[in-house]
């Protein structure tokens, strides 16, 4: 998916995550800035999170 862009070395870099709560398990939410928006929708997706 994402070979034609970008190096095999760097790809195997990336973690793709599918909620915000995920994402908090790899690094402190508080050390990014997630728009209002897209916290709505995690919380909309995911609801018991």
């Amino acid at each position: 998916m994402t070979r034609p862009f970008i190096s095999s070395k760097f790809s195997r870099k990336l973690k793709f995550v599918y909620s915000l709560k995920e994402l908090s398990l790899l690094i402190p939410l508080d050390q990014v800035s997630i728009p209002d928006k897209v916290k709505q929708f995690d919380v909309d997706l995911f609801p018991d999170s």
